[in-house]
């Protein structure tokens, strides 16, 4: 009877023993299944990171190579400007130069003007000084006319 009692307390402890291996392997599995759920929704969200960082990468390269167009244009109308002040400034000092021409001519001018007026201011001293020369000799040749008829009227009374 013992034998009996021990061989079903053996299948019992078997059973128990088996309904504990399927309870672990169950859980295991359970925890095996969640644990391959979040590696594929990481997976996921990874892949979905990698995809959002390749458009970043892509709309980065996108603005660095229109910025660098832009950098470009803003280069090329840098030259363009720069050449513009080149010939800007090349029309200035020739312009100086001209007003500095004309400021020369201008004072010479002015010199001449001046010389012009001493020399004007010299000829009228000398043509009043002929005028008062003629008016003198005028007057000399008058008092002499006046004095030789009245010498002939003088003759003629005498004769």
């Amino acid at each position: 009877h013992s034998r009996l009692e021990a061989r079903m307390q053996s299948e019992s402890d078997l059973r128990d023993r088996v309904q504990t291996l399927e309870e672990q392997l169950y859980a295991t599995r359970r925890d095996h299944e969640a644990a391959l759920g979040k590696w594929e929704n990481d997976k996921l969200d990874s892949e979905r990171q990698l995809q959002r960082k390749d458009e970043i990468i892509g709309n980065l390269e996108k603005a660095i190579s229109e910025k660098s167009m832009r950098t470009k244009e803003l280069k090329h109308k840098v030259e363009s400007l720069s050449m513009a002040l080149k010939e800007r400034e090349s029309d200035l000092k020739e312009s100086q130069r001209d007003l500095s021409r004309a400021t020369d001519q201008l004072a010479d001018c002015r010199s001449s003007a001046e010389n012009a007026q001493s020399r004007i201011t010299q000829l009228n001293t000398q043509i009043n000084s002929l005028q008062d020369k003629i008016f003198d000799l005028t007057s000399h040749l008058r008092d002499e006319e006046t004095a030789h008829a009245s010498s002939r009227e003088q003759h003629r009374t005498d004769a």
